[in-house]
């Protein structure tokens, strides 16, 4: 453990605020929001986001510096503290689905070399390459037990998909504990994988943000905004 109680509350609070303010899409009720528009049809692949009242954008914090290195510390902080407690093997490495996870694996990896502390990190495709070495993983694993990664875990099936991947790809065994920034569901804190049950550590639950609109918190770029078609592209029915 390298952070202390006051030091890690200072942290989640500047993290809480920036989500709180740049994360959080908060849906004003007097529009209808629409994702992937074409012309003179609604979209079918995802309907229920017509009617959305908010949604998380953490890639605003996933591509802040100053966000990541608060996420990576705390992270860190408890991995150590339990590798000091004896609870999970000393020996670990990070994995990820590709573009969720890079960013906060990268984070986690430059904060433990500071620490003289080498972790191995790779990421799991969405699908097989269709060309080249036609590899599904990215990075090299080692023998070590996994720890997924994500930015928000909410049934734990992308945790499930990554940890498969390792097992057959590899024949790798999960770690005890898994890690994300925020948890959707407030009343699971575990879960369990080919009888391996495996702990969901987050900073934050869902509940605990206000994610009702508020038009003081309201935000849109302005090139985003399809409700009253300030692009062309979208007065004319043309995305690409």
């Amino acid at each position: 453990m390298f952070l202390d109680e006051d030091k890690k509350q200072q942290i989640k609070k500047e993290l809480y605020d920036y989500i709180d303010t740049k994360c959080i899409f908060r849906c004003d009720p007097q529009i209808r929001y629409v994702d992937g528009i074409e012309k003179g049809q609604l979209p079918t692949k995802h309907p229920s986001k017509n009617h959305m009242t908010y949604q998380f954008y953490l890639r605003n914090l996933t591509h802040n510096p100053i966000m990541l290195t608060h996420i990576s510390a705390i992270f860190l902080d408890d991995l150590l503290t339990k590798i000091k407690n004896k609870e999970e093997n000393s020996h670990f490495q990070l994995c990820g689905l590709a573009t969720n996870s890079i960013s906060l694996m990268t984070a986690i990896q430059m904060c433990a070399l500071k620490l003289n502390i080498n972790v191995n990190a790779f990421t799991i495709r969405k699908e097989r390459k269709s060309y080249g070495l036609f590899n599904l993983i990215d990075g090299m694993p080692t023998e070590a037990p996994v720890i997924v990664v994500d930015d928000l875990i909410n049934s734990g099936n992308s945790v499930s998909k990554c940890l498969e991947v390792c097992r057959y790809e590899f024949g790798l065994i999960p770690s005890k504990n898994t890690y994300s920034i925020i948890k959707m569901k407030s009343n699971i804190n575990k879960f369990n994988y080919n009888d391996n049950l495996i702990s969901i550590n987050s900073i934050f639950t869902k509940d605990e943000f206000d994610y009702a609109y508020d038009p003081d918190k309201y935000w849109l770029p302005d090139d985003c905004d399809k409700s009253i078609n300030k692009r062309p592209e979208y007065q004319q029915g043309i995305l690409y």
